[in-house]
């Protein structure tokens, strides 16, 4: 009776079993599935927030930047179609918008936080590792802790011990990027001078060849009046007439190029709502461009200072010296690398702080066999380090080929400024005496037209060689390293010591 008794019991306690077994299978699937749809749900999400995001960047962009300037009473009706900078504020401006400079400074502010960050090498880092288990099959599930993990010291000997060579490394790197930039802003400020010289000598060739219009233009209506008095025949009239046509076709060519020169100006500087750029030193620019004298027998100091003053010799030396320090860093893969750590280790969710153990680590690793890895390393980097020497070496003569080069164009454009000179003050003499000759009735009406134009082509030719003094001028002091009068860039984000 008593087996029979213990039968029901021991059928009843295996059923049980049995549909705990099938609960739990069915609960991890659940949980499987609940997990795959949540990943999925995730990244599905991450996509659609990630394009909603930047459709709504570039929207507020549109809002900031097209919206409408707003309108500000003037006392004079011609101040809201002017824009009034110095060259130093036309260049910081234009800075702002140029792609190149835009990219050097958010190059530099990111090597300027890589110095921070190698400073920091030394300190020891705080770490949570913990992972999540899923039983799948086996023996001894229920002693799987499906949540484990702990909090760990940990700490990089091997960067502890180099973090001086690194952040010098790094403080290479900023100079380097911080030179770059310089380059950028020499660039820029050389692009917009000669974009300025340029509308200067294009207004002065505007007034002249309005001066020519208006003077064919007086000729030719005195040459129909004396054809109705019949001192003229109607043949020559044709004559008067091409020179008036040719004038004031000239005339505005000269205002379509200058109006070109006001857009690219415009462009540069991304100004709203102006017809018109003022930069109010340019008259000082100009001059001080003029007075530039280049040198005539450059020894090697006067090489040496150059180097010392440009911005890309300093950004090649900076990048040697990275290189030099990246052979360094490869052939110290050959030490061992030590690390250690401190923690609280095997934490699951029901754990507390006394019941995990304290756990230290401490490794050390040394390549014992790596099939040349190390060794191809080292050559790629002797390789780099080899290429920027011999950028080093290219640089030197290229800076000795540019300034010759340079000195050699400022005194062939002066020269022929001078040539044109003597040339317009002979023909500007010529032009008065024809003054007198005809007042007195000996030079033909004609010919005294002839002898202005003459004057006046000449001094518009004049000013375009005074245009290419002031190109060659700025281009030899970009290139000798002494630049133009720039605005300093956007500020960065910290400043390597």
């Amino acid at each position: 009776m008593k087996t029979r008794d213990k039968t029901p019991g021991l059928v009843s306690t295996a059923a049980h079993d049995v549909c705990v077994a099938r609960g739990k299978a069915f609960n991890q699937q659940i949980l499987r599935a609940s997990l795959l749809a949540c990943l999925l749900a995730l990244v599905s999400g991450c996509a659609a927030r990630t394009k909603h995001a930047s459709a709504d960047y570039v929207n507020s962009a549109f809002d900031r930047e097209l919206a409408p300037p707003a309108t500000h009473a003037s006392a004079t009706p011609d101040a809201a179609d002017l824009a009034v900078y110095t060259f130093s504020q036309a260049c910081e401006r234009a800075s702002r918008f140029d792609q190149d400079v835009t990219s050097a400074v958010a190059d530099a502010a990111r090597l300027e936080l890589d110095v921070d960050q190698a400073r920091s090498m030394i300190w020891p880092r705080l770490d949570v590792r913990t992972y999540f288990q899923l039983p799948l099959g086996g023996e001894n599930l229920e002693d799987v802790q499906h949540f484990n993990g702990g909090v760990y010291f940990r700490y990089d000997f091997q960067k502890m011990i180099f973090s001086g060579d690194a952040t010098t490394a790094a403080r290479a790197k900023a100079v380097e990027g911080r030179e770059k930039l310089g380059v950028a802003l020499d660039h820029l400020s050389e692009s917009l001078f000669l974009m300025l010289a340029d509308r200067e000598s294009l207004r002065s060739e505007v007034a002249l060849r309005h001066s020519i219009q208006s003077q064919t233009a007086q000729t030719l209506e005195r040459v129909h009046l004396l054809e109705k008095s019949g001192v003229i025949k109607p043949q020559r009239v044709l004559e008067y007439q091409y020179q008036y046509e040719n004038s004031n076709r000239l005339y505005q060519d000269a205002v379509r190029r200058l109006a070109e020169a006001n857009r690219a100006l415009g462009r540069r500087l991304l100004s709203e709502g102006t017809q018109d750029i003022v930069i109010t030193d340019l008259p000082q620019l100009l001059s001080s461009m003029e007075a530039q004298v280049p040198a005539s027998n450059p020894d090697l100091e006067f090489f040496r200072g150059v180097w010392e003053r440009r911005h890309d010799t300093k950004a090649a030396e900076a990048d040697l010296f990275v290189k030099e320090m990246a052979v360094v860093d490869e052939k110290r893969k050959r030490i061992p690398t030590l690390n250690a750590s401190l923690g609280f280790g095997s934490l699951s969710l029901s754990s507390t702080f006394s019941q995990a153990p304290v756990v230290a680590q401490f490794g050390a690793t040394m390549p014992l066999l790596d099939f040349g890895d190390i060794k191809r390393e080292i050559g790629k980097a002797t390789i780099e380090r080899d290429l920027a020497r011999r950028k080093i070496d290219l640089l030197v003569l290229n800076t000795q080929r540019g300034v010759l080069d340079s000195s050699a164009a400022l005194r062939e454009a002066v020269s022929a400024r001078e040539t044109v000179e003597g040339q317009w003050k002979l023909i500007t003499a010529q032009s008065a005496a024809g003054q007198k000759l005809f007042s007195a009735g000996v030079v033909d009406p004609i010919d005294l037209l002839n002898l202005r134009v003459r004057a006046l082509e000449s001094e518009i030719e004049l000013t375009r060689d005074r245009t290419n003094v002031f190109k060659a001028a700025a281009e030899y002091a970009v290139v000798s390293g002494q630049g133009l009068a720039c605005g300093p860039p956007a500020p960065t984000t910290g400043k390597a010591k």
